[in-house]
């Protein structure tokens, strides 16, 4: 049961969302997520879901959310890379408010964590 509970991830609250990108990497499915309906009191630019083969739910969200005001010394957004054993905001910048420029970070920050280096990156969508 504890083994059960360290494996469990931080999934962000989601109510509703529109998928803007899609992308496969090896055998991984990224989903990235937009015009989202917080849940969780986080306002949420973009989510990236990385699934893999065979799974129904992600393994892995990267997330571009707005940060509060005292955070804001780096930018509006910062990019949080959850895990089963947690998450943590690994960059700040109004950057991140731009598809383009989260998607590009997000894909390449996903194919680092899941060691998909050398995986082709297809976008689909």
């Amino acid at each position: 049961m504890a083994q059960e509970a360290a494996a469990r991830i931080e999934r962000p609250g989601i109510g509703t969302a529109i998928p803007r990108r899609r992308y496969r990497v090896g055998n991984f499915s990224f989903v990235i997520l937009g015009d989202i309906e917080s849940r969780d009191g986080r306002d949420y630019r973009w989510i990236l879901a990385a699934v893999v083969d065979g799974e129904s739910e992600p393994g892995m969200y990267i997330t571009a959310e707005r940060l509060p005001a005292r955070e804001r010394d780096e930018g509006q957004y910062g990019v949080r890379l959850i895990l089963p054993g947690g998450s943590q905001v690994l960059d700040r910048s109004d950057a991140y408010r731009d598809l383009e420029a989260f998607a590009h970070a997000a894909v390449d920050l996903a194919r680092t964590v899941l060691n998909l280096g050398d995986e082709e990156v297809r976008r689909l969508q």
